[in-house]
């Protein structure tokens, strides 16, 4: 069914959605089967709550959350506690005092997709996610698209998708003790992506732009960067496994692994940029295990505008180099990428130092096989 030519109805209620009061205020609820659309104003909280509910709100419909002064933990002008809130055309969900705009916590499935022209003004929330790698099968599932527009941060357990042109103008933030799968192939945050709390987390970004950093406090990352713009760096004390295939990063890359268990990142494409005095690939294995952090570079473009102090390896950290010509010489790393690409850094190793630091020899330019 496609939803976007639906249009006909301006707020269907009925029997299969009724008003309630509950610990917060009265709210529109829709816990039948249906599908229900929103065109005009509601000056009042809405709440879905059936697995085959779909609540759109289009054209210029506007969903406008009631003022509380007594906060409620899950308090929300949209909660999608079970089925598919969908917000497009020039649709608008307006959060009241104390209240998240969206609220999407679930043991069930929510999801929610934020298209067209439409603005959410307020905070999208989720703190419920098990640890999961396939989108398909994530709780709680956040599409942002179009020319959409959050006003406030995506403070997140579950799967979030941006792309087109949407914009986040604040974080995308793992909620505690909630996983997060971030896949960016467009649109903006204009905060940071923010992960921690011990969790277990997925980054994924092929195109887009983050204004401030990715990374955050003791976490275990996946990464797969192959595109876009990183404008604050990747600076992080948790685990991160993965590749750096394209993209760009302004600010470096500083990970101190402070959690179980070694990084493994490698680089094999994009550029890395920093700041003067600053570090411009860091890698520290802080955490006191037996299991080594590895940094495996093979491609890529270091301190294409700005070296900065260059890469520095510090603790129980190997560093292993791929390219021709390769030399390492009063603390400068020279050479040629396996890529093709030139580098000619400051490299040095901190007082803590005791892993590997090993040059390949291999035909260049060629596939990165780091």
């Amino acid at each position: 069914m496609d939803i976007t030519v639906r249009r006909t109805i301006a707020l269907t209620c009925a029997a299969a959605c009724t008003v309630f009061a509950g610990s917060a205020n009265a709210t529109v609820l829709y816990n039948s089967s249906g599908s229900y659309f929103i065109t005009t104003i509601v000056n009042d909280n809405i709440h879905i709550d059936n697995t085959t509910a779909i609540v759109t709100v289009d054209l210029n419909g506007r969903v406008r959350g009631v003022d509380t002064l007594t906060p409620v933990y899950r308090e929300a002008a949209a909660r999608v506690q079970r089925g598919v809130l969908n917000v497009i055309g020039n649709g608008r969900i307006i959060a009241g005092l104390n209240q998240s705009a969206i609220e999407m916590t679930s043991s069930s499935t929510s999801e929610v997709h934020i298209g067209g022209r439409s603005v959410i003004h307020g905070n999208i929330k989720s703190d419920m996610a098990p640890i999961w790698g396939d989108p398909t099968s994530a709780t709680q599932r956040l599409f942002l698209e179009g020319n959409s527009v959050v006003s406030g941060t995506v403070l997140y357990g579950g799967y979030v998708q941006l792309k087109d042109n949407a914009v986040v103008a604040g974080d995308i933030k793992s909620n505690m003790n909630a996983n997060v799968r971030v896949d960016i192939t467009g649109g903006s945050v204009q905060g940071s992506v923010v992960l921690g709390g011990l969790d277990v987390h997925i980054v994924n970004m092929s195109g887009g732009s983050i204004a401030g950093s990715l990374g955050g406090a003791p976490s275990y990352v996946d990464i797969d960067l192959s595109g876009g713009y990183i404008r604050q760096g990747l600076i992080s004390r948790g685990e991160y496994d993965g590749v750096i295939r394209g993209g760009n990063i302004d600010g470096g890359v500083w990970i101190k692994n402070d959690v179980a268990g070694g990084s493994n990142l490698s680089v094999r494409g994009g550029r890395i940029d920093t700041i003067a005095g600053a570090h411009l690939f860091a890698m520290t294995e802080m955490y006191s295990d037996s299991i080594p952090s590895t940094v495996k570079i093979c491609g890529g473009q270091f301190g294409y505008f700005q070296k900065g102090t260059g890469l520095r390896i510090e603790g129980n950290t190997s560093l292993e180099i791929r390219g021709a010509g390769l030399t390492y010489a009063g603390g400068i790393l020279t050479g040629t990428l396996q890529d093709g690409s030139t580098i000619n850094v400051p490299l040095s190793f901190g007082p803590t130092w005791s892993g590997t630091f090993n040059l390949i020899t291999v035909a260049t330019p060629s596939r990165p096989t780091c």
